[in-house]
């Protein structure tokens, strides 16, 4: 499988080429330092900017900022924004590590995603509209084309639920098919890369820490904001009750994955913080007591 430039980045490259053709021409003209070759010199440099921090969803569009940068001239190191550009670029390696999904596949997942859990959690009386529900919402998602590793994943992942079923008792999400050794192959590999464990946990393509701490409340799995002075720390339980079913030892696993790795303490900042401002129960002060004469 092929994929060429995302939809979104391919847009905003032509953008800047049409953005630069109307500057040329006015520098061809010698109208250097002309309100029109100011304008379109800033139009220009915006266009350019939208394009570079664009978040790249594939190669290709990696190899198109790199393109567009060479394309630049060989001084562009010497740029301001050159550390910028270079930051944004390696923010795009970092992510196509998840593997990303596209946005349109993004949104697809997440109707679909309502529309599973709707289904699984429904009334009997309700349960043929479900499921013409969740069919239509995965058709829908099936339907797109896959311009991503991720979207291709997340279609797998997808249907692999659908026809292996999740866990009742809140842990839909969890992929069913776990061999009497350990787990299967399939949702060994989906638990292998970030992406695998968001849907696998949260039941979403990318990370939320909201969707973490209600996950994590879900499982029974204790974590604190630990506060001792002007010093915060966090804090988990190492694991969740023995006597808890094995689906729940195992989504609590994949939540603290969840903080770890390259993402770990910007989504550990991001859930303290929420805990800091919403959720008061799981901040304890730790700090100094005086003790009474």
């Amino acid at each position: 499988m092929t994929f060429t430039m995302s939809f979104g980045f391919a847009m905003k490259r032509n953008a800047h080429a049409e953005a630069y053709k109307a500057f040329d021409v006015l520098a061809d003209a010698g109208a250097d330092g002309s309100p029109e070759y100011e304008a379109a010199s800033a139009a220009e440099i915006a266009a350019f900017n939208e394009a570079m921090n664009f978040p790249a969803i594939n190669a290709a569009d990696v190899s198109g900022k790199l393109a567009m940068m060479a394309d630049a001239g060989s001084n562009v190191a010497e740029w301001n924004d050159y550390p910028k550009y270079m930051a944004a670029i390696q923010a795009d390696m970092l992510n196509l590590q998840r593997p990303c999904v596209s946005p349109a596949m993004a949104d697809a997942f997440a109707a679909w995603a309502a529309a599973w859990l709707a289904l699984s959690d429904g009334e009997d009386d309700t349960q043929q509209a479900d499921i013409d529900a969740e069919i239509a919402a995965s058709k829908a998602l099936f339907a797109l084309p896959c311009v991503s590793p991720g979207d291709y994943m997340a279609k797998d992942y997808v249907d692999r639920l659908s026809e292996d079923g999740g866990y009742p008792g809140g842990f839909h999400f969890l992929i069913k098919n776990w061999q009497e050794e350990g787990e299967s192959a399939t949702v060994a590999d989906f638990r292998a890369v970030d992406l695998g464990r968001c849907m696998l946990a949260l039941g979403r393509t990318d990370f939320d820490p909201e969707a973490w701490i209600i996950a994590m409340r879900a499982v029974g799995g204790g974590f604190y904001v630990m506060i001792d002075g002007a010093k915060r720390s966090f804090w988990q339980d190492a694991d969740v009750a023995d006597e808890a079913p094995e689906c729940q030892h195992i989504r609590h696993r994949i939540l603290q994955e969840l903080l770890c790795g390259p993402f770990g303490q910007d989504r550990m900042r991001a859930v303290v913080a929420l805990i800091m401002t919403d959720y008061p129960e799981h901040v304890m002060d730790v700090g100094p007591r005086e003790v009474a004469a």
